[in-house]
């Protein structure tokens, strides 16, 4: 469904690609459109999903958001590859971790950013670094210290810039931890982020503490919104993001 999705979108056949991982009965599929230098940004989400009801249309509407961008940035002018990926293997990063595995030292060097999105939809879009970190270069992978925080990377710093130009509130970063598979690319210390709407909206009170409103399913609202931030902040990484030294 997903190729066929791409393929609507203006993927070429031969731009589309998948890759059998190992232990997964679900293929990763990739859309890749070229850009004229070196340097690739990927763009994924997770595809081997098991949800029900009002989980399950979310994710629906999180997976495809990949074709909608496509469509959206196929005629763009562009320095760097952009590569949209549908993950399997999402419980242990098993999708991206083979796919990072597959990859010379020369292609993961490349890598100029990678945007996980997950749950879109349900609310104002945030971000989360895939780790935690309490001193350079050190990253915990399990417990942490809940007042630790991730070194500021230019993801986050051109997602603000993105959110801007679209009238929109500065995206804050979410307290709430977990582990999705942009944890692979940091792990290969390729800069990575993750997107998420939260299950909730917290509604403030004047004088009294916050109240947190369930949203649990898609709001086409904050979907929206979130399509259209995307467009914009693909746009702003392109121009932007430089290779590491």
């Amino acid at each position: 469904m997903l190729r066929k999705a791409f393929q609507e979108a203006g993927c070429a056949p031969e731009q589309i690609t998948e890759q059998l991982v190992p232990g997964n009965p679900i293929t990763t599929v990739m859309c890749t459109l070229p850009g004229s230098e070196a340097g690739s940004i990927i763009v994924s989400a997770g595809l081997d999903y098991r949800s029900e009801g009002e989980e399950l249309s979310v994710d629906n509407a999180t997976l495809e958001l990949l074709p909608l961008l496509v469509q959206s940035v196929r005629n763009t002018s562009r320095r760097h590859s952009l590569v949209f990926i549908g993950f399997t293997g999402g419980k242990k990063q098993a999708g991206s971790n083979y796919y990072l595995s597959q990859l010379s030292d020369a292609q993961r060097k490349d890598i100029r950013g990678m945007i996980f999105l997950d749950h879109i939809g349900r609310s104002p879009v945030r971000y989360l670094h895939p780790s935690q970190w309490n001193e350079p270069g050190v990253s915990h992978m399990g417990d942490f210290d809940r007042n630790s925080s991730h070194d500021p990377t230019p993801l986050n710093k051109w997602l603000d810039v993105a959110a801007l130009s679209v009238n929109m509130g500065y995206p804050y970063e979410l307290k709430e931890f977990y582990f999705t598979h942009a944890l692979s690319f940091e792990r290969k210390r390729i800069d990575a982020l993750t997107l998420t709407s939260p299950a909730y909206i917290v509604v403030p009170r004047p004088r009294n503490n916050d109240v947190r409103m369930q949203s649990t399913t898609v709001d086409m609202a904050s979907f929206y919104e979130t399509y259209n931030l995307l467009c914009v902040y693909l746009l702003k990484l392109d121009s932007s993001l430089k290779a590491k030294n």
